[in-house]
């Protein structure tokens, strides 16, 4: 995150606005001075009306009373609608030209003693006004009024004395408008200042919030977990990395990155830290429920301020460690492959070019049942190589085709794979007993019939002689169905038992027939379809292969084949 420009500090307070806020505070006097002068006038005007002093006319105490009555008016008009601040001292005026009117009545009919009202006339202008031009306009008034007023009603004075008062007077008067309104604006620049810096940070909290929720959604849209941290302590960090490690910000703010790592390979992980390199690592991490699991990281250095943060991308690698584990299988297993076919196909194959070349020989020699033997065999090693490439297409189509799993017919299913065996069945004089009514499972049939006839033709080469052979299906506690079959041949050793669906193994006893594909593609189909597959040695005599599969709850008519 960049760091954000500073805001200039304000030489001086716009003179529009400080205009503006003067003629505010104007305003803001106006109505209770309108109070105090109206209640004034009626107040001396009750009291000249009670003392009837002999000098006071009728119309001076009506004229006070009409003047208390125009103040106390405005009073109330200020307080029923805003006052523009423009229009501050133009109302300020008037309301000292009604005083002033007094002023000069009550001198002019009474002739006191003491002309202080006019020098605090202009004294209180001084103070009051904060508008240089009207101020200069009402002491020129206040000043012509006091002059008019001495040459009719105190002609004892002297210019020399008037012009001293008003000299003192206006000098006070000065004195008291520079001292206030030198104050006025200070306080009035100090908030413009406060507020202009308030509004400069609400600006720069707004767009740091806004950067961090950027960086938030930006954070939270990448698929990856996002760590903010510096020196390893974790600062920040997306939701992605929170779930990925079963754990809240507040749970990680704080405290040491590397403590969700294996102990192993904090160390290395910290001199990445220290050297500040931006390189990707392997390690493991460590959820708040103690699993593990293979992650990637990621880090690089970015500026925030003055200050060096690390930012690390941290993503779950389990699938692409799954990937590749089961890519080392595979080619593994196509190396298995390759040698069992080879192996597979040898035999079938040497035994067609050895009858051919018997019967390249003795074509014109040997009698017709050699010829008839010759030709069986070629047909036999035909055969057989056929089925090794059906088990080998079977386990193509098993690795990549996508099937839809359906209810499965099962005793149409283990008819059919009946069927297809009948000439071994017949050849080995063997004996199948199973249940007519087959509980119902999810597969797919042409897979599951492979399933069963691989069964079956192990059971009737390796089941005894003759071989007895037992079928049937058994309800499980998960909730599964378990189809088996079962021999009372010599059994297999656990040795053999624990390598014999794997991919492309067989026992000793297998060997002499038959190849090593047949079982891997059993346990591919069967774990393609949800199920598990194995085999158990039955403790009197015999063995007992079986398979699952998921069970189907549909009426038996929607069943399928």
């Amino acid at each position: 995150m960049e760091p954000l420009e500073p805001y200039p500090e304000p030489s001086a307070m716009p003179a529009q606005e400080l205009r503006l806020a003067l003629n505010r505070i104007a305003s803001r006097g106006l109505r209770p001075t309108a109070l105090l002068l109206g209640l004034v006038y009626l107040l001396h005007a009750a009291m000249l009306l009670i003392a009837r002093p002999v000098e006071v006319s009728d119309w001076l105490i009506a004229l006070e009373a009409a003047l208390g009555i125009t103040s106390l008016g405005l009073f109330a008009l200020l307080g029923r609608r805003a006052l523009p601040p423009h229009y501050a001292h133009p109302v300020g005026t008037a309301l000292l030209l009604v005083l002033l009117i007094a002023v000069c009545a009550y001198h002019l009919e009474m002739t006191p003693p003491l002309l202080t009202s006019f020098s605090l006339l202009v004294i209180t202008a001084g103070y009051l006004y904060l508008d240089r031009r009207w101020l200069v306009f009402t002491w020129l008034m206040l000043v012509g009024a006091w002059a008019f007023v001495v040459e009719r009603a105190y002609p004892q004075i002297s210019a020399q004395e008037f012009v001293t008062d008003v000299l003192a007077s206006l000098s006070i008067g000065t004195l008291a408008h520079i001292i206030r309104m030198g104050t006025l604006k200070d306080i009035l620049r100090s908030r413009y200042r406060e507020a202009y810096y308030r509004a400069a940070w609400q600006r720069a909290a707004h767009q740091a919030r806004q950067n961090e929720a950027r960086f938030r959604r930006l954070s939270e849209a990448t698929f990856e977990g996002v760590v903010v941290h510096e020196d390893g302590i974790v600062l920040d960090a997306n939701q992605v990395l929170l779930d990925m490690f079963g754990v809240t910000l507040e749970q990680v703010q704080g405290r040491d990155a590397l403590a969700y790592v294996v102990p192993e390979d904090r160390e290395r992980l910290r001199r990445n830290i220290v050297e500040r390199r931006a390189e990707t690592l392997e390690t493991v991490g460590i959820r708040a429920d103690g699993s593990r699991f293979p992650i990637e990281v990621n880090g690089k250095v970015i500026m925030d301020g003055d200050r060096a943060v690390r930012v690390a991308a941290v993503r779950d690698i389990t699938a692409r460690k799954q990937m590749e584990a089961e890519r080392e299988q595979l080619i593994t297993e196509l190396d298995a492959f390759a040698h069992t076919v080879a192996h597979d196909l040898k035999n079938p194959l040497s035994l067609v070019l050895a009858y051919a070349d018997l019967l390249r020989e003795d074509l014109g020699n040997a009698p017709e049942e050699t010829l008839r033997e010759y030709l069986a065999g070629l047909t036999d090693g035909a055969q057989k190589m056929f089925r090794i490439i059906d088990e080998l297409l079977l386990l193509a189509q098993v690795r990549q085709g996508d099937v839809q799993t359906t209810p499965l017919l099962m005793a149409d299913i283990v008819a059919e794979a009946q069927r297809l065996l009948q000439p071994l069945i017949a050849e080995k004089s063997a004996s199948i007993t199973g249940p007519t009514d087959w509980p119902q499972a999810l597969g797919y049939a042409p897979w599951i019939e492979h399933v069963w006839i691989n069964y079956l033709s192990n059971a009737l080469k390796y089941g005894g002689e003759p071989p007895v052979i037992e079928i049937g299906a058994t309800g499980q506690d998960d909730g599964s169905i378990r189809f088996w079959v079962r021999d009372h041949g010599p059994g297999i050793h656990p040795e053999q038992a624990a390598h014999l669906f794997q991919p492309f193994q067989q026992g000793a006893l297998r060997r002499r027939q038959g190849h090593g594909v047949g079982l891997s593609i059993v346990q591919r189909i069967v774990t393609r379809l949800g199920g598990q597959v194995g085999m158990e040695n039955v403790p009197d005599g015999g063995c007992l292969f079986y398979f699952t599969l998921p069970r189907a709850e549909v009426p038996q008519a929607q069943a399928a084949r």
